[in-house]
């Protein structure tokens, strides 16, 4: 019997919410039917480790780290795709990753490229319609680009009915149904661990990264000492929300824990106060234990949490409705079975055939002729979408600053996007002053040049002046520059 031979395609270096999707749904597509591969374009060590372990999936990896791939790789890739001849490639990214790979899926006789657009390309959305004209150059590369990479592929499959109108409304491009990401609800174990009775436990799970929010439920947990707050997790902020809680008397850390059943079932209310997600399994996990969610309105989750049966959804960054919503929780008497039907719909049981559906009909028929297209034709991408990104977002804040003309410019981010910003500054004859960072580990030292200071360093010397936000956690750094008094006329983002 013929299996219909699926590659999935990891192109990110941390271990997250996608990754997880991928071992879940290579471990249980039906065997009989799939021949399961993966390939990660990263050394994303737990993943690939994780997936080693699940019996008959074949595993490689392709390390080109975050440049663009010279000729030499692209070769190679070609010569690996050609290898495994997958049916199905199936991805969930829209950047320069993807670019190669369909170029190498185009060449394999009867190959098709399943792609499940991520949340992120949202913010990208936003971002044109705040900052751009139709007919700006690089507007039209971003939009001419982007078309054209979904125009490669045979299927587009949105993560959710927002994403799904937006890929619609915006791009005129033919999207299959949503197919969101899946939960393993029969694994919901009952077990619970101690506690007071007496108080009300808020519950965090998730990696520890400034990004998702901690500091608003560190603050939470200040503004409300009658409560329990307990985190669950681990990451590379870890210790730094440690170090801030150490006087908050009702937080309490448990690190990575193997089981977070135990803990939902010990709870009264999840929190996730993220800057940016896609569509969060762990909502869905607390729905499973009846748990109902307060969240920021980011990725999927007003879709989630589109009752008041099942939680209180608050704009991102706002503290004060994020403590609100926690304190109109307490008050709340849940409706436990509606929100344990509510996860039903997420369950692997119902949405894990829906996977293998769309697998095997796309293997069939779906798509268009790869015959009708040329080898110089598919080679013939001149720059990966990415780059476009990021590219005129630095372009759109080196403009405003020529017309602001400030007296000293400050760019928050000492990494790889500040770096590329310096240059576009350099080409529009622009001169900055310093780099701003957070991380303690990069402020004090020299960086292209420049020296990297603290934010409260920064505000002390910005006077007219004004500062770029060039770092990706910009939902972050915004309130963080607002608690320092920097006034929002001087904050280009």
């Amino acid at each position: 019997m013929h299996k219909t031979k699926i590659l999935f395609l990891n192109n990110y270096p941390v271990y997250g919410g996608v990754e997880r999707q991928a071992e879940m749904l290579l471990t249980n597509l039906n065997d009989k039917i799939f021949d399961k591969h993966l390939l990660c374009f990263y050394p994303n060590v737990k993943h690939i480790e994780n997936v080693r372990k699940i019996k008959d999936v074949k595993c490689y990896s392709f390390d080109s780290g975050l440049k663009s791939f010279s000729d030499q790789e692209v070769k190679s890739l070609e010569n690996l795709l050609s290898y495994i001849k997958p049916d199905v490639v199936f991805t969930e990214h829209i950047n320069n990753r993807l670019v190669p790979l369909l170029r190498a899926a185009k060449l394999v006789p009867r190959t098709k490229v399943i792609n499940r657009v991520p949340h992120g390309l949202t913010s990208f959305f936003k971002f044109l319609l705040q900052n751009t004209e139709p007919n700006d150059e690089l507007f039209k590369k971003c939009d001419n680009e982007l078309s054209r990479i979904f125009g490669m592929c045979d299927s587009i499959v949105p993560l959710s009915k927002n994403l799904g109108r937006e890929l619609v409304d915006r791009l005129s491009i033919a999207v299959s149904s949503e197919l969101p990401y899946m939960v393993d609800i029969s694994s919901h174990s009952s077990e619970a661990i101690y506690k007071n009775n007496k108080r009300y436990v808020v519950l965090f799970i998730g990696r520890l990264a400034k990004e998702k929010g901690l500091k608003h439920v560190i603050a939470a947990a200040t503004a409300i000492p009658e409560c329990e707050f307990w985190i669950v997790g681990e990451g590379p902020d870890g210790k730094y929300f440690e170090q801030k809680s150490f006087d908050v008397k009702n937080i309490k850390f448990w690190g990575f824990q193997e089981n977070p059943y135990k803990f939902l079932n010990s709870a009264d209310l999840l929190v996730l106060p993220s800057y940016s997600e896609g569509l969060p399994g762990v909502v869905i996990e607390s729905f499973s234990a009846g748990i109902p969610v307060v969240a920021t309105s980011v990725g999927a989750i007003s879709e989630l949490i589109d009752n008041s049966q099942f939680g209180r959804v608050v704009k991102t960054g706002d503290e004060k409705a994020f403590i609100s919503a926690i304190r109109e929780m307490m008050k709340f008497i849940p409706d436990k079975q509606l929100i344990l039907k509510k996860a039903q719909d997420y369950s692997m049981k119902n949405l894990l055939p829906k996977h293998e559906e769309l697998f095997l009909s796309v293997s069939a028929n779906i798509g268009f002729n790869k015959a009708s297209q040329s080898k110089d034709d598919l080679m013939d991408i001149s720059e990966p979408l990415e780059m476009y990104f990021i590219e005129y977002e630095l372009q759109c804040f080196a403009k405003k600053i020529k017309k602001v003309k400030p007296s000293g410019i400050f760019a928050y981010g000492a990494g790889g996007r500040g770096k590329q910003f310096l240059e576009i500054a350099r080409m529009h004859n622009l001169s900055l002053t310093a780099f701003v960072d957070s991380n303690r580990e990069k402020t004090g030292r020299i960086f292209e040049g420049l020296p990297v200071i603290t934010p409260e360093e920064m505000h002390s010397r910005l006077n007219g002046g004004v500062v770029v936000i060039t770092s990706v956690y910009k939902d972050e750094i915004i309130p963080t520059l607002k608690e320092l008094g920097v006034p929002d006329s001087k904050i280009l983002y």
